[in-house]
């Protein structure tokens, strides 16, 4: 697997067109290759727009912070529980995904997940759907591949990795 580097971006700005989905910006941009080698790799996060102005938990914006540094205090309650949800799902995914990748790599595949998601409001509103019947039912097995996007995002994930093998 490719070595690389990524930079994050956060918009709280509605999504317009990704491409097969919804947004006004690329999820992921593949820039090229750095002097050392290394790829160099954009990840535009959205978070939903704000349905009120309910701060988010201590422990929400907590967990959001640790896993999405890109993403500052100004986010709501909702907006907090989408993006965990997102990091939950894409958790999730790369549990099925991924069981042999290095580790060093397993969180920008998460992040990367996420992002795709968080470009698409379709899907986001699945797995935000998704979470909550997790754990309204209490199921600890996340049954990922029933979920009506798995294979899309499968799909998206090997066109990234095929154009990240495939960058001069």
């Amino acid at each position: 697997m490719a070595e690389f580097r990524n930079s994050m971006k956060f918009t709280l700005e509605p999504s317009v067109e990704f491409i097969g989905a919804t947004s006004n910006e690329v999820a992921i941009k593949i820039l090229g290759r750095g002097s050392d080698g290394l790829l160099n790799i954009q990840l535009n996060l959205r978070a939903p727009l704000a349905t009120n102005s309910i701060p988010p938990t201590e422990r929400q914006l907590t967990s959001v912070l640790k896993f999405f540094p890109q993403v500052g205090n100004e986010i709501t309650y909702d907006q907090a529980h989408a993006l965990l949800c997102y990091r939950d799902y894409a958790r999730a995914v790369m549990d099925k995904m991924f069981k042999g990748v290095l580790w060093e790599n397993h969180d920008f595949w998460t992040l990367a997940i996420a992002t795709l998601v968080s470009h698409d409001e379709r899907v986001a509103r699945d797995v935000r759907r998704w979470q909550e019947d997790r754990f309204r039912r209490r199921r600890g097995e996340a049954r990922i591949v029933r979920t009506r996007h798995f294979m899309d995002l499968m799909l998206i994930i090997k066109d990234i990795l095929y154009q990240m093998d495939h960058v001069a």
